[in-house]
């Protein structure tokens, strides 16, 4: 699996997740915030970003704009992680994300999704 570019500021929840990474041996870089999580993008080029939705100096949301819209990362998937059916609701039409993941959720299943989004499964 190529790398995976994680964006989350709830450590807690990050770090069961890049536990889960490590013992299963999926390559990952670990931002906390939007704007480091772009530089990332420009410097490593992830195949995949979990982002949460709530994210200091750049959203979640506003992150998936960013790298869909400019060409060189426009294939990169995008996972958006939310706190509630109720943020689900509010997200406008037409977004580019391809899975929207509410929490919580354990890191297997987040990893299952992925795989699901990486095989072309609607999630």
């Amino acid at each position: 699996m190529d790398q995976i570019l994680l964006v989350e500021n709830d450590l807690y929840f990050a770090q069961d997740v890049m536990k889960y990474f490590e013992q299963n041996k999926i390559p990952y870089h670990f931002e906390t915030d939007g704007l480091h999580a772009l530089n990332a993008v420009r410097e490593k080029l992830p195949a995949v970003v979990i982002a949460d939705k709530e994210l200091p100096s750049i959203d979640g949301l506003s992150l998936s704009k960013f790298i869909k819209l400019d060409e060189k990362f426009s294939k990169i998937k995008f996972l958006l992680l939310i706190s509630s059916a109720a943020d689900e609701l509010s997200l406008e039409a037409g977004l580019d994300i391809d899975a929207i993941i509410e929490k919580p959720i354990s890191p297997k299943e987040l990893v299952e999704r992925l795989i699901s989004v990486l095989q072309g499964g609607d999630t």
